[in-house]
């Protein structure tokens, strides 16, 4: 793959089958080599064999499974009042975990833009560029 279509467009399927490893192997025990090779031949197969329309169902079902984190959420009986103070005043412990939040976030915030940041940083008659980028850099750091 990397050969074919370069080191971009392999990094973003190599490091998702590295999360089904780890994401089998942390939940359920599966050893990586079988999630890895279970998800591999399940998304070879539903792309190289199925319809569009099949990828499409595929996907929603999928993405319909993430509406139970709201459900769950509800089930949890958070305390309201500390969940809206906490949206409205954001508060980080300055222990490990904390700063292990931080880099986490930062670092999937940035990392999809790095293809695609440095050849604009690299120019020198993008001027305009770089400053969209640092606007959307520092926004994207803001909210996150």
């Amino acid at each position: 793959m990397r050969a074919r279509y370069g080191p971009r467009l392999t990094a973003v399927p190599l490091s998702a089958l590295a999360g089904v490893a780890a994401g089998g192997e942390l939940l359920g025990g599966v050893p990586r080599w079988v999630s890895v090779a279970v998800a591999a031949f399940a998304v070879s197969t539903l792309v190289l064999r199925g319809s569009f329309h099949r990828v499409e169902h595929v996907l929603l079902v999928l993405s319909a499974v993430f509406a139970t984190y709201v459900v769950a959420g509800f089930l949890a009986h958070p305390d309201w009042g500390a969940a809206a103070r906490g949206l409205v005043v954001p508060s980080l412990p300055l222990l490990r975990h904390g700063l292990l939040v931080v880099v986490a976030t930062v670092g999937t915030t940035l990392a999809p833009l790095g293809p695609r940041v440095r050849p604009v940083l690299r120019s020198r008659q993008a001027a305009p560029g770089r400053l969209a980028i640092s606007v959307a850099v520092l926004t994207a750091l803001s909210i996150a």
